[in-house]
């Protein structure tokens, strides 16, 4: 009985961990090994992305995500540790891809500016 259980699990946490990285992928985060299993999934933020404001900013938006404060030095800025149940939410995929979107016009005005100063 308790294997039957297991099982189950098991099988509502591939398929949340399938949904999930389709969902984060498809607002434009990069997984590292997401296919090795378990509850978590971890991202890469895009290159001009500071985490601490990115996590800020969702908490402003009632979304919880989990960066830094995961680090056992407190120092990897650059990924993004997400629960794959969680992930399923579509506000989450929604923020993310709003705020690389805004990143990436940004960093272009900031390019754009530095080119006609020359």
């Amino acid at each position: 009985r308790f294997r039957k259980h297991l099982d189950r699990l098991q099988q509502k946490l591939a398929a949340a961990r399938q949904v999930s990285t389709r969902a984060l992928r498809g607002a434009g985060m990069l997984l590292d090994r997401p296919a090795e299993g378990g509850l978590f999934l971890w991202g890469e933020l895009p290159a001009g992305v500071d985490a601490d404001t990115l996590v800020k900013d969702a908490y402003r938006q009632h979304i919880l995500l989990a960066g830094a404060a995961f680090d056992v030095a407190n120092a990897d800025q650059r990924h993004l540790r997400f629960n794959v149940v969680h992930a399923q939410h579509p506000r989450l995929a929604e923020f993310l891809s709003q705020r690389w979107h805004a990143s990436a016009q940004a960093q272009q005005l900031i390019r754009r500016a530095a080119e006609r100063s020359r």
